[in-house]
């Protein structure tokens, strides 16, 4: 594989398990690659946490550990981390980072 791998990794606390008629909106993290060509290159590129619960806190309370592994290409990568409940941005950070 060309360059290096970002690990980017959160921990979260949500709910362990949905109350009836609950709708499931946990949080997700997506980066996105401000270097394409064009924007929908970026968001079709883009690279999504898995979540993996690490352990049950009570009845109705968890911690998850949500993560993600994106290749980077060789130089300078401009990148775009982008925290979401359901489609509300909850926060967006724009970063660069170097592989070799």
């Amino acid at each position: 594989m060309k360059g290096n791998l970002l690990h980017l990794s959160a921990l979260c606390y949500d709910a362990g398990s949905l109350q009836p008629n609950e709708v499931g909106n946990r949080l997700k993290i997506y980066v996105y690659d401000r270097s394409s060509d064009t924007l929908s290159d970026s968001f079709a590129s883009a690279a999504v946490a898995s979540e993996e619960m690490l352990f049950s806190l009570s009845m109705d309370r968890a911690l998850y550990d949500l993560s993600l592994k994106k290749p980077l290409q060789p130089g300078i990568n401009r990148l775009t981390a982008v925290y979401k409940v359901g489609e509300r941005i909850i926060f967006e950070q724009d970063f660069d980072v170097t592989a070799r």
